[in-house]
């Protein structure tokens, strides 16, 4: 199964609305395509570069940072 990337931060805007984040944080996609089909996600507060290559590793197509207003 797989969703629209846009599909999937919506559903991560209903947890943790926009109005709730810090004006230093950065919020939404900030790489990518909206319109692109998502069928992995790998979650992380940051995006380390150890991160980023388990994400290659795996092949997730979409990571998802928190930021700690949504924990």
């Amino acid at each position: 199964m797989s969703l629209k990337c846009q599909t999937i931060a919506g559903m991560i805007d209903k947890l943790a609305p926009h109005k709730c984040a810090e004006e230093w944080d950065n919020i939404g996609l900030l790489v990518g395509n909206p319109r692109k089909d998502v069928s992995s996600v790998m979650v992380a507060l940051d995006a380390t570069r150890e991160v980023v290559l388990e994400a290659i590793s795996k092949k997730s197509r979409h990571d998802c940072n928190a930021s700690p207003y949504n924990i």
